[in-house]
């Protein structure tokens, strides 16, 4: 009819796309792909439809991208499905880059975003572009794993070959790579809306590592009533301190342990902390720092302190101590033993007339018989490394990732890794029905020494920081930690 193309279509689901369709099934009785007395082609009965292809899409899960360059318009003068923007299905292992090489930045770079899908794409950057800690869930065993064993082949295989690899590789996923995951989850797991609408990060890793994958919790905690719990986030619950307007991470999370009687049962591979805000406009405080190094020798249940002020094995531990009036809180709480913590509670500078909350240290009889033979040399610190930054700015999520060289360099020394800044919808071209997003990852060369300077962004108005340090501590959301000793254990 006036010359338009038609399209034989094969139905997936007839009653549910008809419904979405508004198509009146009885008008298409026994129709399997013939018109007119006519067979065109196969299908199971009430399968088939002839549709002008001016109504039809593309579907996501079979997009190849052809051969056209990004942005170029198709014959009819309208821009390609997401761009024209394609990216490889990459099997096997691809190792986690040590630098962010040009292949990494500009545009269109990092994860293609479309349908509110920027807590998604901004959670994967940075869980998987330059580290490889949590590439342990694709090495799971699941021979005792029968009833899931296809489902978690099934998510390995769109998320590694699909998604990882080809960001590691290659820097870029277009958006249907995406869409298929979604379509996974959606099929899969038990959140609704996971095609089209806006979720929390923390619905991703619920759904596809705890409901799809099976995957081991990242953290397991003794509770205040020797109770465990595990989880894949930790949640900083807490009252604002008024004394301390600008906190860190390590502040935050030290105070967070204290306060609810926490404890590490041991020593994460991987430590995701979502930090005091909540829904998309409240935030406890107007900026949080993130540390570079999270410590976390004091949150693990059993491991050897040092009293801050001798030196020797510690015993007590005053957070109270690290929140004195009209300073900045120190970064970690100090530690004492028996005698200096009895000196130091009784200066009156040091308690203002107000008790202190002090905890005991515990250790193992092991540990004890140990220190007896060798020593304070038994004393050790162990740090996290922070990897990345989710931030979110009203309903829209990006992410700063930090790509670690670990060659040899001292654990505090920020000047030689490097910083990038990743939006999946950082603009768009089109309108709303034939238009795309279009990805953008930056480089942020000076973001770690502003980062490893606490004071110098504390004593600094808002306005004054640069851009990217701006708004990675007036919206950082979630902060991702990594143990550098366990990072590469499988």
């Amino acid at each position: 009819k006036g010359g338009q193309l038609v399209a034989g279509i094969e139905l997936e689901d007839p009653t549910g796309t008809g419904e979405t369709l508004n198509i009146r099934w009885s008008q298409y009785r026994n129709f399997y792909g013939s018109f007119k007395g006519q067979q065109f082609f196969e299908c199971p009965d009430k399968h088939g439809m002839f549709l002008y292809l001016t109504v039809l899409k593309p579907d996501y899960r079979f997009f190849s991208g052809g051969n056209m360059e990004f942005g170029e318009m198709n014959r009819l003068g309208k821009p390609e499905p997401f761009g024209g923007l394609n990216s490889a299905v990459i099997e096997g292992h691809i190792a986690a880059p040590c630098r962010i090489a040009e292949v990494h930045v500009g545009t269109p770079k990092g994860i293609q975003g479309h349908h509110n899908s920027c807590y998604l794409d901004s959670t994967l950057f940075a869980m998987f572009t330059f580290t490889t800690a949590f590439d342990s869930i694709f090495n799971r065993d699941v021979v005792n794993y029968s009833s899931i064993r296809n489902t978690y082949r099934e998510a390995r295989d769109i998320l590694k070959h699909g998604i990882i690899n080809p960001l590691r590789r290659d820097g870029v996923v277009c958006a249907p790579r995406i869409m298929k995951l979604r379509d996974f989850m959606d099929r899969e797991g038990d959140v609704a809306g996971m095609m089209n609408e806006e979720k929390d990060p923390e619905e991703f890793l619920t759904t596809f590592l705890q409901k799809i994958c099976r995957a081991e919790p990242f953290i397991k905690l003794k509770t205040a009533d020797i109770h465990t719990e595990s989880m894949f986030m930790y949640q900083v619950f807490l009252e604002r301190n008024e004394w301390n307007p600008t906190p860190s991470t390590q502040q935050l999370v030290e105070e967070s342990f204290f306060v609810h009687k926490h404890r590490f049962i041991d020593i994460p591979r991987c430590f995701i902390v979502q930090l005091p805000r909540y829904g998309k406009g409240y935030k406890l405080y107007s900026r949080v720092i993130p540390s570079l190094q999270l410590n976390i020798s004091q949150l693990v249940e059993g491991h050897p302190q040092r009293c801050s002020v001798c030196g020797q094995l510690a015993t007590l531990i005053c957070p109270d101590c690290s929140s004195l009036k009209g300073g900045i809180m120190k970064t970690v709480s100090p530690c004492y033993c028996d005698s200096c913590s009895t000196r130091v509670h009784q200066h009156p500078d040091r308690c203002g007339g107000e008790k202190h909350r002090i905890d005991s240290i515990r250790y193992s009889g092991e540990f004890m018989d140990q220190h007896r033979r060798h020593g304070d040399s038994m004393i050790s610190e162990h740090y996290m490394e922070l990897r990345a930054v989710i931030c979110i700015e009203t309903s829209h999520y990006v992410s700063y990732v930090r790509c670690v060289n670990n060659g040899d360099r001292p654990i505090d020394d920020a000047a030689v890794d490097e910083w990038c800044f990743f939006d999946s919808m950082a603009d768009r071209q089109g309108d709303d029905n034939d238009g795309y997003n279009v990805p953008e990852v930056v480089r942020c060369p000076d973001l770690g020494g502003w980062l490893a300077d606490h004071s110098r962004i504390v004593k600094s108005q808002t306005i004054e920081l640069p851009k990217e340090v701006k708004r990675i501590t007036s919206d950082p959301y979630i902060c991702i930690y990594v143990s550098p000793d366990l990072e590469h254990c499988i």
